[in-house]
C-alpha cells in the first residue's frame, strides 16, 4: 500500500508531494471509487469543519491524489457551487495546471534543502495552504 497524506495546515498552502499526473474528478467520480471518502469529505465541507489533517493510503489507482486536488479545488475555489469547486475560476485552473502559488505537487524523491527552500515563497492573499505527501513511511526513521 502507498499511505499519503493531505494536510490543510491552517488552509495557508496546499502540498501535494507525488510523481506524476492525475485526471481531474468531481465528486461524483469519486463517489463511485471511493463512496466513504467521498461522504466524509463532502459532509466536512457542508458544515465548514475541515480537519487540521487527512490521511488517504491505498493501493495505487484509488484517486488518493485525485481527491485530495478535488478537496485542495473545493477550499481555493473562487466561485464554490455547495461543496464543488467551479473548475472554471483562476485558483481552479491554476490548481490543474500545477501554477497555484498556495498548492505544489512535490515528488517523492525531491532533495530535503529544496523542500525546505520553496516553504519560503510567498503566497497568494488567501489564508489557505495544505500538503499531499506519497509515501509517508519514507519521511522519517522508523522507532525502535
Amino acid at each position: 500500500m502507498n499511505p499519503t497524506v493531505m494536510i490543510p495546515s491552517g488552509h495557508d498552502r496546499i502540498e501535494i508531494r507525488n510523481q506524476g499526473r492525475v485526471m481531474a474528478m468531481r465528486w461524483e467520480q469519486l463517489a463511485k471509487r471511493q463512496p466513504v471518502v467521498a461522504k466524509m469529505l463532502q459532509s466536512g465541507l457542508e458544515k465548514g469543519r475541515i480537519s487540521h489533517a487527512y490521511l488517504f493510503e491505498g493501493q495505487r489507482g484509488t484517486g488518493k491524489k485525485a481527491a485530495s486536488l478535488l478537496l485542495a479545488k473545493r477550499l481555493f475555489c473562487l466561485s464554490p457551487i455547495g461543496v464543488s469547486p467551479c473548475l472554471e475560476c483562476r485558483n481552479c485552473r491554476r490548481i490543474d495546471s500545477g501554477n497555484h502559488p498556495d498548492v505544489r505537487v512535490i515528488g517523492q524523491m525531491e532533495d530535503q534543502s529544496k523542500r525546505n527552500k520553496s516553504n519560503g515563497c510567498s503566497k497568494s492573499s488567501r489564508k489557505q495552504r495544505s500538503s499531499r505527501i506519497k509515501k509517508c513511511t519514507s519521511l522519517s526513521t522508523p522507532i525502535k
